[in-house]
């Protein structure tokens, strides 16, 4: 790959790909390749397992948390909390407002 990229003047960068198979790219939930596709238990993306993996390796790029040093364990530790993060953000946006009161002319 790096002798194509080389002929083609392609900068090559290296990313973790640890659970890059089994990330959501869409809800970045945790999911299970089933042989040639992807499907997200959470919200239900579908993908060819290969090109869902390119996303998220793509994806893995920018991500700043997620060095090509960081162990494969910790690596899931991170997505982890992230998805509890934006759990904990949903539940406090769904808490309804408290209603104010009417002002007494």
């Amino acid at each position: 790959m790096i002798y194509k990229a080389e002929q083609h003047n392609c900068k090559v960068t290296y990313v973790n790909p640890a659970y890059t198979s089994q990330l959501c790219p869409k809800c970045h939930h945790l999911g299970r390749r089933q042989g040639e596709s992807f499907t997200c238990s959470n919200c239900g993306h579908q993908a060819d397992a290969d090109l869902n993996a390119a996303k998220n390796i793509l994806d893995r790029k920018k991500d700043t948390e997620i060095t090509i040093y960081t162990k494969a364990k910790d690596v899931k530790k991170i997505i982890l909390r992230r998805i509890e993060e934006e759990q904990q953000k949903q539940d406090t946006s769904k808490k309804p407002k408290k209603a104010k009161k009417a002002k007494k002319n």
